[in-house]
């Protein structure tokens, strides 16, 4: 890897801790997150998209199950200290809390709260591999226009969000 993608990391890093010690300079997750994506996204090679079994595999094995190991040590870690009643936050530790919270929030045990991202980026890899190979279905191989899709998705989203206040 890089210096600089090194740097723009730990810049990133950076941004993330002033965000959560010192209050929001930008609006939450404006960003830091999207400063992710970008790293990870350059290191994006087009010839996934000629195995993409193979590559939904490989970040599944990279990402989720990683997440999940971590998960359930948090898990039973928040039922022992709750069940001494030594803390008082985060869900039990259930099939619900487990398998199904964690793709909708990511915010079942508290502890582990930082791990949203991993499922998130795990999601975001496998969207844009797979709308890369609908597009080139049809003939269209543009990631400039795949960006601007994109783009004018998150866009949408942000001003339906403030619209909706």
């Amino acid at each position: 890897m890089n210096t600089h993608m090194n740097t723009l990391k730990a810049l990133g890093i950076i941004i993330v801790v002033t965000g959560h010690i010192a209050g929001y300079v930008f609006p939450p997750y404006s960003f830091h997150m999207p400063l992710f994506v970008f790293i990870f996204g350059y290191f994006y090679k087009t010839s996934h998209q000629a195995r993409i079994f193979n590559y939904v595999k490989k970040k599944f094995k990279d990402l989720v199950i990683p997440y999940y190991k971590w998960n359930l040590f948090y898990g039973i870690l928040v039922f022992i200290l709750t069940s001494i009643n030594l803390i008082t936050f985060g869900q039990s530790l259930s099939f619900h809390s487990f398998f199904v919270e964690s793709w909708l929030s990511g915010h079942q045990y508290l502890f582990n709260l930082a791990a949203w991202f991993v499922l998130s980026l795990f999601l975001i890899q496998i969207i844009y591999i797979l709308s890369g190979a609908l597009l080139n279905k049809f003939g269209i191989s543009n990631e400039f226009l795949l960006m601007g899709i994109y783009l004018v998705i998150g866009l949408g989203q942000r001003f339906m969000l403030l619209n909706k206040r």
